[in-house]
């Protein structure tokens, strides 16, 4: 069974500045009841049904399942270097795309997996990314599946992330959750105060 996070998505304005996985500005949710470290910790839920996204590992890869809306997405927010903060820090005007030791893990429009790189944070929420590359800068190897759900009107996204792009040389992963539906955006824990999970011991054949 993989380990599992139920979260109360509600639902936050956020402002898109530009086109895919855009960086984007937002009001944050209540940050201080979330634990630093926690696993199947229940946050609560939304609209009378609960949104459930679980974390388990494979051979290679960390793979993520969200339980949502059909007209929801997810995104995964990785903190890489572990230093508290997205990318450079606040945002610039005057930054340009480059690559960063922060990752981003989501969907395009045409549900396919988009990767990319986290450049800044938000001005006056630092706990949400507010600046990222388009799809496709960092050259994941991952892969996205999208499936109905049992409940009508909701899906399965399964992200399988491998393993060596979640954690680099580090033995914990600090992560960040977000559902997207259309431009309001709900995201549950920060740089700050990440998800964290440990790196699994190696599988041996």
């Amino acid at each position: 069974m993989g380990r599992f996070l139920t979260i109360n998505w509600v639902w936050l304005i956020v402002l898109a500045t530009s086109p895919v996985l855009s960086g984007c500005a937002g009001v944050p949710g209540d940050s201080s009841r979330v634990s630093k470290n926690i696993d199947g910790h229940a946050i609560a839920n939304h609209l009378g049904g609960t949104a459930n996204v679980y974390y388990n590992f494979t051979k290679d890869n960390v793979v993520f399942t969200a339980h949502i809306p059909a007209s929801g997405s997810i995104e995964i927010n990785l903190d890489g270097d572990q230093n508290g903060k997205w990318g450079d820090g606040p945002d610039q005007l005057s930054m340009r795309e480059h690559k960063t030791n922060d990752l981003i893990f989501g969907e395009t429009s045409s549900k396919e997996l988009c990767s990319g790189y986290i450049m800044s944070s938000a001005a006056e929420h630092p706990e949400l990314t507010q600046r990222v590359t388009h799809c496709g800068q960092f050259k994941s190897s991952g892969s996205i599946e999208i499936v109905p759900d049992q409940r009508l009107g909701w899906i399965n996204i399964k992200l399988a992330i491998p393993i060596v792009e979640i954690f680099g040389d580090h033995y914990e992963a600090h992560l960040q959750v977000c559902l997207w539906e259309g431009t309001l955006r709900t995201c549950r824990y920060s740089p700050a105060a990440p998800f964290i999970i440990a790196r699994p011991p190696p599988v041996h054949p």
